[in-house]
């Protein structure tokens, strides 16, 4: 809050000071004369103080509406025996506490049977039970064979055709350094 009233008084004194034209620079040997000189007026400026408007900004309430938890109950059933997906769920939620089971069959002919609850106090518990199944529920695919037949390889011989190659007699002149010394 100082540093607000120090650069009010700071723009204070520059409005209040006086003007001086710019490039005015005495003459060298410039004298003061020494007739006819009188003291300047003096002036007064009157300067009103400066009017502080607090301002106040409203209060922003944040309002939080709760809701009571949703009340539901759902259930759904697979069982598809051509591609062995089996799989089923039941689940209900009464006043924040939801309760459920979920199974499926393993590819390894087990049937995964999980109940779970969940509420705010307890959190995430469930239990999980593996049961065998009467027998596997497996898709049969259409076997496919695979057959290789192998290819069919001939052999072909190219004749090699033979260049007879004679070389000419390396024939020497005897050529030698000429004589004369470089020392």
């Amino acid at each position: 809050m100082a540093f607000k009233f120090v650069i009010l008084l700071a723009v204070m004194s520059v409005a209040s000071a006086g003007v001086i034209e710019a490039g005015w620079q005495p003459q060298a040997g410039w004298q003061a004369p020494t007739h006819g000189w009188q003291q300047p007026t003096t002036v007064i400026k009157q300067v009103q103080p400066a009017t502080i408007i607090k301002s106040v900004q409203p209060t922003i309430v944040k309002q939080v509406v709760h809701e009571a938890p949703a009340n539901y109950e759902f259930n759904y059933e697979v069982h598809d025996t051509h591609t062995g997906d089996i799989k089923r769920q039941h689940e209900k939620a009464e006043n924040g506490h939801i309760s459920g089971q979920y199974s499926l069959v393993d590819p390894d002919g087990y049937r995964r049977v999980v109940t779970y609850t969940a509420d705010d106090h307890h959190g995430f518990q469930a239990n999980v039970q593996r049961e065998p199944v009467d027998h596997k529920l497996v898709a049969h695919a259409p076997v496919v064979t695979k057959v290789i037949q192998p290819a069919t390889i001939q052999k072909v011989i190219q004749p090699a055709t033979i260049q007879k190659v004679i070389t000419a007699p390396v024939v020497s002149h005897g050529w030698q350094a000429p004589a004369h010394g470089w020392n």
